[in-house]
């Protein structure tokens, strides 16, 4: 098998945090694994400028997802990056929210404190759930997530038949 069959076998991929989501590897992932030679070729590292490109904007738009978090959850005593995976989660897949000891999602601690503290915590939760411009950074996040594997899928595929 040669490596350009290895490549869209394996389909190399790296995680973004901390909405903890499957992306397709950039120039930089690229370069770390046994696909690095693709890099070499002229064509593959023109096509990979693009998969920079989306993934720098994946990245950015979760840095302000990251921020809106913790702007809303400001006094409280919480996790930032569970808080910000549980947000872009309940989102995109839907879920809920828990609360007992402490507020969490899928078994992850949110917010800890007191039961009061609790409860206003988990009613600003369920209004960011609510938030249409958190919904929209969720589907652009989405929306740019798709393009990066559509684009890996098409462009390169065919970049590296013309190699």
């Amino acid at each position: 098998m040669t490596a350009l069959e290895e490549y869209f076998n394996e389909r190399p991929s790296m995680i973004i945090e901390p909405i903890m989501e499957e992306v397709p590897c950039n120039s930089s992932c690229l370069s770390r694994t046994k696909f690095s030679q693709l890099l070499e070729n002229q064509k593959f590292r023109e096509g990979m400028e693009v998969v920079d490109s989306l993934v720098e904007l994946v990245r950015d738009n979760v840095s302000t997802l990251i921020r809106e978090v913790e702007e809303r959850m400001a006094g409280f005593n919480f996790d930032p990056s569970q808080v910000t995976y549980s947000i872009y989660q309940v989102m995109e897949y839907g879920g809920d929210f828990t609360l007992g000891q402490e507020v969490s999602f899928q078994g992850r601690s949110l917010v800890s404190g007191e039961f009061g503290t609790l409860m206003k915590a988990l009613k600003v939760l369920e209004s960011m759930r609510k938030d249409g411009e958190l919904r929209l950074i969720c589907d652009e996040i989405r929306y740019l997530r798709e393009a990066l594997w559509e684009h890996v899928e098409r462009n390169m595929r065919r970049i590296l038949v013309e190699v």
